[in-house]
């Protein structure tokens, strides 16, 4: 895992309230850095995705002192009949992540939001899915 994603990582696997909400996987809460997910990994679940947007900034190439970041964080629940799940899911990664400055190793982070979502992702009919993008812009 790069930093950003470790940092974002372990916010939420250290968060009783979205812990509750979601399966154990190499006992932690099913929170999964990799896509494709391990067929192993139980649902409900979250997705760190890789980076959609990556650019650095603050100077000459090689003299790069920050990056502005979007990734999709996504959620994924078995089909009850019912969104409420995964909404509350997504809520909480949300209330965890936007507008929190996280501890990322060897940047500050100036600006993390959520700009996107929750969205619905498109599954197979008997999952449900949701996605929140985020900004952040790292130091």
């Amino acid at each position: 895992m790069n930093a950003l994603t470790t940092a974002i990582y372990n916010v939420l696997v250290n968060d009783s309230a979205l812990a509750a909400m979601l399966s154990t996987y190499n006992g932690a809460p099913a929170v999964i850095s990799a896509d494709p997910v391990p067929q192993d990994v139980a649902r409900p679940y979250v997705v760190i995705d890789g980076a959609l947007h990556d650019e650095p900034w603050g100077g000459k190439v090689e003299e790069v002192s920050g990056r502005e970041i979007h990734l999709d964080i996504r959620m994924y629940v078995d089909w009850s009949g019912s969104s409420k799940l995964v909404e509350d899911i997504a809520a909480r990664v949300r209330v965890l992540l936007h507008m929190v400055r996280i501890a990322v190793a060897g940047y500050a982070t100036i600006i993390a939001r959520c700009i996107a979502g929750p969205l619905k992702v498109p599954t197979s009919p008997l999952i449900e899915g949701r996605m929140l993008t985020f900004q952040w812009v790292l130091n």
